[in-house]
């Protein structure tokens, strides 16, 4: 939910801390611009209602740095948030990362905000610094997510990239309070207060429930999400583990739920993983199901049908 906070005195600081969008007079708006708090001021409560009325009929344009991947694609709903940019993967090319290639295809005046999440550390660190001064350049407030603090490490070990981007972003978003302590430790005070949104839902809990009452629960079916094949996850193991459990019964079987476009990884250990994984799913006990893309259907049916499910990670 978006908290609204309007007030006008010191007794309000709390509140505008706490809010998504503040409307202040008076002393809260001289504490809010004191505190790097963005709020928008106001004479009359008649104007408030009016400002909320607008901004709730504004659809806001994001220039989504990437915007191919299908967690980012939620939010291109075309109600609230519409992607200048859909099904873009920019940060992936060099030539793709420049101000001459964002004018000439995403125009300044095609979108509101940029919001940048990951890949950024594919591209040099001059490249992307240029990136953002032309952002700033345009007056384009700049949002950053920072997913997690082991993809930091993981990714960008040096953090020369979030070391940019901690300066230069004018909000920060990230899962959890100690990914935003952890930011604090490390690039120092930020500009403004970092957002912490935890994970969402995948769908909401009333659809899952619908589906819960028309889905036959199989006391014998277990299932294993493992999405794209990453070095933070683990499947052979769980998979031998499955198979050789003496405790199943013989008619328990697997399904294994995947991705194809990164059926075939860099890393060679990750490829070695891989190549005991497609011996594995061979065995008559298990299902694969390998898709492009999973769509929420699928792995909602899945899960409200299965006896368990492993996910697969190793943290």
């Amino acid at each position: 939910k978006n908290i609204i906070a309007i007030g006008d005195g010191l007794s309000d600081r709390g509140m505008a801390r706490a809010a998504d969008l503040v409307f202040s007079r008076d002393m809260l708006t001289e504490y809010c611009k004191g505190q790097g708090i963005g709020t928008l001021e106001f004479d009359t409560f008649g104007e408030v209602g009016s400002a909320i009325e607008d901004i709730k009929s504004r659809v806001i344009r994001v220039l989504s740095l990437p915007s191919y991947h299908p967690y980012n694609k939620r939010f291109d709903n075309r109600r609230d948030i519409a992607f200048a940019n859909p099904n873009d993967d920019s940060f992936t090319e060099k030539d793709s990362c420049t101000p001459e290639y964002f004018e000439k295809y995403y125009p300044s005046e095609s979108y509101d905000i940029v919001h940048i999440h990951f890949e950024y550390y594919l591209i040099p660190i001059d490249v992307l610094e240029n990136l953002l001064k032309y952002f700033r350049g345009k007056n384009k407030p700049i949002v950053w997510t920072c997913h997690d603090r082991r993809s930091l490490v993981e990714e960008s070990p040096v953090g020369e990239h979030e070391q940019l981007l901690y300066r230069y972003a004018d909000s920060i978003t990230t899962l959890t309070d100690g990914c935003s302590q952890w930011l604090k430790l490390r690039y120092g005070p930020a500009k403004s207060e970092i957002k912490i949104i935890p994970h969402g839902y995948l769908a909401h809990p009333s659809i899952v429930e619908e589906q819960a009452k028309e889905v036959p629960k199989d006391r014998n079916l277990f299932t294993m999400l493992i999405g794209d094949f990453r070095k933070s996850k683990e499947f052979s193991h769980s998979i031998r583990d499955f198979l050789e459990c003496e405790d199943l019964s013989e008619n328990a079987h697997l399904q294994i739920i995947f991705i194809t476009d990164n059926a075939c990884p860099d890393d060679s250990s990750t490829k070695e993983r891989l190549k005991e994984f497609q011996e594995l799913i061979k065995n008559p006990r298990i299902t694969a199901i390998c898709m492009g893309n999973i769509p929420d259907e699928v792995i909602i049916k899945a899960f409200v049908s299965s006896h368990a499910v492993i996910l697969p990670y190793l943290w």
